[in-house]
């Protein structure tokens, strides 16, 4: 990705320009923007305008948008999509200040990205995606008798270009051509996946892995295939061809092949290497020495003030929460555990050893010295969440969450034997935007972070008793249509052509 222009204050807050130039770019792009940021981009919209007659003409102009981001969108299928939705904050021409609107990101366009602060982790990763360096990178085909998949892996994603599956017969007594024109078949299909995609001259290594002698057979076939063709892609670069063992054709087998220590020597030098050395280490010392591996927010955040960090491992996704505060929280750790002189790696998502960080909370720690009583110091406290459940409540439903008090005669504060109620009427505290009655409403349960007790509703305004009004029928998503005599009974779906995102294309001027 090029970096046109960069211009970052002082403070914290600036802009650059950037040109994503293939599809790990707009990966970056995607990890690089948060909801708050604005994007200047150039876009195409439907522009109406009101002649002196009063006729309208509608035509299409190419305009740039400013948007302050409220949502984000990418799609890894077919090389990436990233779509960016939100308001508009700057004044334009054509478009209404404050409108909803979406962007694309697309290769070899440029776009402005504004950030109110421009943290260590976002500089890195801008500093990673602008880099002039070749990029190390890896092809693995991993298959079996009738499935075979083929993966391209970069710095920080792991591409399924290819999912091949061909129905294979068995062997017979009598015969055994069935089965070897279908497994032949089966390998031409994944030669030309293999000539189409892998670009030989680049990677630096192709793994073909397989349980048995698939593995095998198969690079038999692609040589000899490659020599008839006379694809001299193949025929020069054979020397990086590797085969190695797999438990199945799936992708989720990439992780073992990763593991083999002939792949891990032929990369070395690159980062989703580097990431399942570090992981598998940290399931060894889970198994070895358990007090030495921690995983979870509170764990990990209470050896790195201890400065027993060694190596801290943090999946990408941890930074793309919609919380500011979580954001900055995570951005803390990572830089605390590199001043006390330890190793901070960031997992892409995109990689089977992201995936699998995830299952641990997406954050884990390899420590230097076990720390004595970590357990029983975090027994009580909780992990920390972006969303908090209740958050939305109205005010006055929150209150009822905690327990009320009362005088008794003595003169004692005693708390009130109303509490026992496991529900609270949220619909009492909330108007109807259809003049409906508030009764009418259904009572949502709230679960109470505490004991088992229940809260009473009684201090709640009681409703008034809702007028009876007939129901209207609710209009039907499905138009059925009868077909002529003699034809078949169906049913057909009406379109609806509504955006998610909630597009202005339409402004006047």
């Amino acid at each position: 990705m090029k970096c046109q222009r960069r211009s970052i204050d002082k403070d914290g807050s600036g802009s650059v320009v950037l040109i994503p130039g293939e599809a790990e770019d707009l990966w970056h792009c995607y990890n690089l923007i948060s909801v708050g940021d604005h994007i200047t981009s150039s876009t195409i919209r439907r522009v109406q305008k009101e002649t002196a007659t009063g006729s309208v003409d509608s035509e299409r102009k190419k305009v740039t948008l400013t948007i302050s981001v409220s949502g984000i969108d990418f799609d890894v299928v077919e090389g990436g999509h990233l779509r960016l939705a939100g308001r508009t904050c700057q004044e334009n021409r054509f478009v209404k200040l404050g409108s909803h609107h979406t962007l694309d990101i697309q290769m070899h366009h440029p776009f402005t990205l504004w950030k109110p602060m421009w943290d260590a982790i976002a500089l890195q990763r801008l500093e990673e995606s602008c880099s002039e360096r070749s990029r190390a990178s890896a092809a693995a085909l991993v298959l079996a008798e009738g499935v075979a998949n083929l993966c391209l892996l970069t710095d920080s994603m792991t591409l399924t270009k290819a999912h091949i599956t061909q129905s294979i017969p068995r062997k017979r007594k009598a015969s055994t051509s069935h089965h070897d024109k279908s497994l032949e078949r089966f390998f031409q299909s994944c030669f030309e996946a293999m000539l189409r995609y892998v670009e030989w001259k680049t990677v630096k290594v192709v793994v073909i892995a397989s349980p048995g002698f698939v593995k095998d057979q198969f690079h038999q076939f692609l040589l000899n295939t490659a020599i008839r063709l006379d694809s001299r892609d193949i025929i020069e670069n054979k020397s990086k061809i590797m085969l190695v063992h797999s438990s199945s054709g799936h992708k989720h087998s990439l992780t073992e092949v990763l593991r083999d220590k002939t792949v891990q020597a032929q990369m070395i030098d690159t980062k989703a290497a580097k990431e399942v050395q570090s992981l598998t280490k940290f399931y060894d010392m889970l198994k070895k020495e358990p007090d030495r591996a921690v995983y979870g927010y509170n764990h990990v955040n209470i050896s790195a003030q201890s400065a027993a960090v060694e190596t801290l491992l943090l999946s990408d996704n941890l930074f793309r929460a919609k919380n500011v505060n979580t954001r900055k929280m995570y951005v803390e750790l990572v830089e605390l555990v590199k001043q006390q002189g330890g190793e901070a790696l960031i997992f892409s998502s995109l990689h089977v050893s992201g995936e699998q960080l995830a299952q641990l909370s997406g954050v884990a720690a390899i420590l230097r010295f076990p720390i004595p009583g970590l357990d029983d110091q975090l027994e009580d406290e909780p992990e920390p969440f972006d969303d908090v459940e209740g958050a939305d409540l109205p005010d006055e439903a929150q209150d009822q969450l905690q327990p009320r008090f009362h005088m008794d005669q003595s003169g004692e504060q005693r708390q009130d034997d109303t509490v026992g109620l496991n529900h609270v009427n949220v619909a009492a505290f909330e108007d109807d935007d259809d003049g409906t009655s508030v009764t009418e409403r259904a009572e949502e349960d709230v679960d109470l972070m505490m004991e088992p007790q229940r809260i009473s509703v009684a201090s709640a305004p009681k409703p008034q008793p809702a007028k009876q009004t007939a129901a209207k029928p609710k209009p039907s998503l499905q138009a059925k249509k009868t077909p002529k005599k003699g034809g078949s009974s169906a049913q057909y779906l009406d379109d609806e052509d509504d955006d998610f995102y909630g597009d202005d294309d339409e402004d006047y001027y």
